[in-house]
């Protein structure tokens, strides 16, 4: 009697045993396919880390060379700044130079023709000279005088200089 009260008390305590047992299995099961679920997981976030830090270092050596190309561009881009600056200095330099080559020129043949008026003049003097020089331009053989006008353009020329 004494045995069959301990069998029948054992029977419930070996299927609640058993119970119990299977919801473990089943939790243990469930969590090896959450660790294999996580070690895929895991895997995955593990090479996108690689790729990026890749990717990163990429980015650093590009913007490296890009920052080396730019600072010879700017390089390059002063020195040709710098360049047309002296060139445009001297072309301003040269443009004033001729503006007063012009101013100097302008006022020499100015007293030129003032020198040349003077001596075209009708004076009593000048108009026995001017018949004389018709009177030569009429003959063949002779030219008339010309050589005091070439010296004037000779020394406004020396002028110029």
């Amino acid at each position: 009697m004494l045995a069959q009260a301990l069998g029948l008390l054992l029977v419930p305590l070996l299927l609640l045993t058993s119970f119990w047992c299977m919801l473990v299995f089943r939790r243990l099961h469930a969590l090896q396919v959450g660790r294999e679920e996580l070690k895929a997981f895991l895997d995955a976030l593990s090479h996108a880390t690689a790729r990026a830090e890749r990717a990163i270092q990429e980015l650093k050596s590009v913007g490296a060379e890009a920052a080396a190309t730019l600072a010879e561009q700017e390089k390059t881009l002063l020195a040709q700044r710098q360049e047309l600056d002296r060139a445009l200095e001297s072309g301003t330099r040269i443009a004033r130079r001729l503006e007063d080559m012009i101013g100097q020129g302008a006022r020499i043949v100015a007293e030129l023709r003032t020198v040349r008026d003077m001596r075209q003049a009708p004076t009593p003097e000048r108009r026995d000279t001017a018949a004389a020089t018709v009177e030569a331009a009429g003959r063949p053989g002779k030219q008339p005088d010309t050589r005091p006008a070439a010296g004037d353009l000779i020394e406004a020329l020396k002028k110029l200089r």
